[in-house]
């Protein structure tokens, strides 16, 4: 009887899930993915020192910045895949933070970036040993994406939500987000991008306020209360147009989510988040 190894494992699912354009949940995928979970389990393929037994325990083990090769995880996926990009409305995006909310982006690219924390001086909000955690790093994912203008431009942009992890067992990182930001993906002020530059002003100039005035009376009152709930619950302070066409939203009060670490190796990560999602990504290279 043939024994199969966690590396075999690990390139059947890589393969599998690359021929089934990054779905996760494909059966065939997800298969393959209680196979390589079975073998990391496994005591007898594991050796004293595998240091990824203990993958959430390991400060080192996560730092660094990793790609998804996993199809992207909002809700209301466009039907549009034209060019092989998957598509979503910036509303759904952004949780409807962001306006106009009904432009169309095509995702480009989703990376994942883990470092240690900056602890300025004389900050106490952010020190490694807060609420006797083992250690906090960043976690931080920046969409690249494509802006679908209704004139035919596409404008580079990234949406980067900002965040914490920190260890609370041996394989799981709790996560909480603090803030996300809407920004071009491309310097405003070089004349080589004055088309892109007009377009982006064009597309966010007064975009909050003018999708606000747009809206019913009832439209309004709602908003005005999920605004409210919102900041009573999380601490949100919702973003506002400013001078430089760009979007900020924080959270004072954030959710704390999770994420379990399936399989880890040195440039291949699996995770599973609190609403199920499975999440894989590769390690970029420090030239990229």
């Amino acid at each position: 009887m043939t024994t199969t190894t966690k590396a075999e494992s690990k390139e059947t699912f890589k393969r599998l899930l690359i021929e089934h354009k990054g779905d996760a949940k494909h059966p065939e995928v997800s298969k393959a993915l209680d196979t390589l979970i079975e073998l990391v389990a496994n005591k007898e393929q594991q050796e004293e020192s595998d240091i990824y037994s203990s993958p959430a325990h390991n400060v080192d083990i996560n730092k660094g910045k990793w790609r998804s090769i996993t199809t992207p995880p909002f809700r209301g996926k466009l039907d549009d895949e034209t060019d092989g990009k998957t598509r979503f409305t910036l509303g759904r995006m952004s949780f409807g933070m962001f306006k106009p909310t009904p432009i169309v982006c095509a995702v480009d690219d989703i990376v994942n970036i883990v470092e240690d924390v900056v602890v300025e001086e004389g900050d106490d909000t952010k020190t490694n040993n807060k609420d006797d955690v083992l250690w906090r790093q960043t976690y931080t994912i920046d969409v690249l994406m494509k802006i679908e203008t209704p004139n035919g431009i596409k404008l580079p942009a990234r949406l980067t939500n900002y965040g914490e992890c920190f260890p609370t067992s041996t394989d799981r990182l709790s996560v909480k987000f603090t803030q996300g930001t809407l920004q071009p993906q491309f310097d405003m002020g070089d004349s080589s991008n004055a088309t892109l530059a007009q377009a982006w002003k064009e597309t966010f100039d007064n975009a909050i306020s003018k999708e606000a005035d747009a809206q019913s009376y009832i439209g309004k009152a709602g908003t005005w209360v999920m605004h409210k709930m919102m900041s009573a619950m999380m601490g949100l302070e919702p973003p506002t147009d400013s001078a430089d066409y760009t979007q900020t939203f924080k959270i004072t009060k954030p959710y704390l989510g999770h994420l379990d670490i399936l399989y880890i190796d040195d440039d291949f990560r699996v995770t599973k988040g609190n609403k199920n999602t499975i999440v894989v990504v590769e390690r970029l290279q420090e030239e990229e």
